[in-house]
């Protein structure tokens, strides 16, 4: 919607809801539940009809708000709003069967305005009938109907959800086109993909069709990979769920080290906040620079972290296994990847940048919080471990931005 609003604005309403369109067609066939979604609509119609009806009302231009009279009767005004409309059936009218020949168009001699970029395939049909109009229509729908094989084919929902985006581009913007030359549609600058006159257009085309061959080549070849990749992500499944029954059932048993790490699953990220506090306040400390790319890595990795578990989520232990030992109180929410362990190995390695002996320590310190979330119950090994991971990246990277833009300041 955000997009939508920000093309319309342009203004340009056309191009907004054909990208909603193929938004919309993309989110359909992602696999949401068909009845929950209509429930969805139901409900929010009270907002989203009055809203559409106040922008259509409203919110139209004169000339868009002519663009859509027009369509009912182009004859009542044909030598105004209704004129390239009216010239455009003269031209499809007059090709017949075979046209008048290549090259051999009267209505782009100036009685149709801008004949190479709307309204082509009214000339196409005038220079070379319905003959010629069908085989461009046929090979248009020949790669919207590939496109939508490609999806069955598609061993990924990513690959699939590609192909049907650009089977929907593809095949929206034809429709939008030919439903303008033959005044179905009000007019909206839609150019008909690979003929109508504009490079952007077919660049953006070309890609799309490079992307979809790419896919469906990578179909042939994805069963031997993925069959690999099966047998690699089963062995590292067993491993994650072996490693976390094992610390959860035989590890455990010491009541002292069950509330050590208690405290380091719940409360050790505190002496972080406690840490800055005193660096910052101790007027002798330089680093702080230190101080400010730590919180802004820690930042960073909290929120690429609720970005990861809304594509990748998988649920906590003692939401999807029996008999754990879950030693604090959690919600349940999205395991994979660990918010403490991003957030400490991020803090720790920014400060190893600057302080090493402080930072060894608390390299130190967030290696315990990652392990005690493990201990405690509430992360697989895995999703440690990939925070770790990501932990090391934020604060390498934000290292590097804060470094080079200091470097280019002095």
């Amino acid at each position: 919607m955000f997009t939508f609003f920000l093309i319309y604005k342009q203004p340009n309403l056309g191009s907004a809801l054909l990208i909603s369109g193929i938004g919309a067609s993309m989110f359909i066939c992602s696999g949401i539940n068909i009845s929950i979604l209509m429930k969805w609509i139901a409900v929010t119609s009270i907002v989203w009809v009055p809203t559409l009806y106040f922008l259509f009302r409203f919110g139209l231009s004169d000339v868009q708000m002519a663009r859509i009279t027009t369509v009912f009767n182009p004859f009542l005004d044909a030598k105004g709003d209704g004129y390239q409309l009216v010239n455009s059936f003269i031209a499809i009218g007059s090709g017949g069967v075979s046209g008048r020949g290549y090259g051999n168009s009267i209505q782009k001699e100036g009685f149709l305005p801008e004949p190479h970029t709307d309204f082509i395939m009214s000339i196409v049909s005038e220079e070379l009938g319905i003959i010629g109009v069908l085989i461009i229509l046929t090979g248009l729908l020949t790669i919207v109907l590939r496109s939508f094989k490609i999806v069955q084919e598609c061993k990924s929902q990513f690959g699939s959800l590609i192909s049907i985006g650009i089977g929907s581009m593809i095949g929206l913007q034809s429709i939008v086109n030919l439903g303008g030359d033959t005044g179905m549609f009000p007019l909206t600058g839609t150019l008909l993909p690979f003929i109508g006159f504009g490079g952007s257009s077919l660049m953006a085309n070309l890609i799309a069709m490079g992307l979809l061959i790419n896919i469906s080549i990578f179909n042939k070849k994805a069963d031997n990979i993925f069959a690999y990749g099966g047998e690699m992500l089963n062995l590292i499944n067993n491993l994650d769920y072996n490693g976390f029954r094992y610390i959860n059932e035989h590890v455990k048993g010491n009541v002292y080290i069950d509330y050590l790490m208690i405290f380091f699953a719940e409360y050790a990220q505190y002496m972080f906040i406690l840490l800055f506090m005193i660096l910052w306040l101790n007027k002798k400390y330089k680093n702080r620079t230190c101080v400010i790319q730590a919180i802004i890595a820690c930042c960073f990795a909290f929120v690429l972290n609720r970005i990861i578990g809304l594509f990748f989520y998988r649920e906590r232990p003692f939401v999807s296994q029996l008999n754990i030992k879950q030693l604090v109180e959690h919600t349940a929410n999205a395991s994979f990847p660990s918010d403490h362990a991003t957030s400490a190995f991020a803090i720790a390695i920014t400060l190893c940048l600057y302080e090493k002996r402080l930072g060894k320590a608390f390299l130190l310190l967030a290696f315990l919080i990652a392990f005690s979330r493990v201990w405690v119950g509430v992360h697989y090994p895995l999703d440690v471990l990939i925070g770790a991971v990501l932990g090391f990246l934020w604060a390498f990277i934000i290292h590097y931005i804060v470094k080079t833009n200091f470097k280019n300041n002095k």
